[in-house]
């Protein structure tokens, strides 16, 4: 019988009845810095007033407030 091409590039699998299924596992997750509108609704959830989100949008400041909480 043919190796798949999971197969050849390693993988393995397990047998379940008559299936067979792979054995896969996901990547641990790495921090991704947040974009400027995820950081505008992390602020507005927490109640920030709209002239101080656009006032930390004019001064750049966005991104640096939203990730100190």
């Amino acid at each position: 019988m043919n190796k798949t091409i999971f197969e050849q590039m390693g993988g393995t699998y397990t047998m379940q009845g008559d299936y067979r299924l792979p054995n896969i596992t996901l990547p641990a997750e790495d921090e991704r810095p947040i974009g400027v509108l995820e950081g505008i609704h992390r602020l507005r959830l927490r109640g920030c007033p709209r002239q101080a989100l656009r006032s930390r949008l004019r001064h750049r400041t966005l991104r640096a407030a939203s990730e100190k909480a």
